[in-house]
């Protein structure tokens, strides 16, 4: 799933609503599932994330396992972690007018 900044916010009920859509898409062979995280408290690191998983463990038809793993804070890589910080740089240098 992907959304843009302007899209509103992305809290535990959004993040929660694309993972709840991907993992009843899953196919039926599906029975263990390992979820790799960023320990972002708001997103997925949260009560209402860990509820999700519990209900959908319960109610999917062959899922029986889903282990949520976070990453060592400080200690990872994403490709979207450097291209955030090259637009971050590239804006400081640019103009920006506003009709308002």
């Amino acid at each position: 799933f992907f959304c843009t900044e302007t899209n509103g916010k992305h809290g535990s009920c959004e993040i929660g609503t694309c993972v709840s859509l991907y993992l009843n898409s899953l196919s039926p062979e599906v029975k263990h599932l390992t979820i790799v995280s960023k320990t972002c408290g708001g997103q997925n690191r949260n009560v209402q994330i860990r509820a999700l998983l519990l209900h959908i463990v319960r109610v999917h038809p062959t899922l029986c396992v889903i282990e949520q793993k976070f990453m060592q804070t400080g200690h990872y890589y994403m490709e979207v972690d450097s291209m955030h910080s090259s637009i971050e740089s590239a804006k400081r240098h640019i103009d920006i007018y506003s009709v308002i």
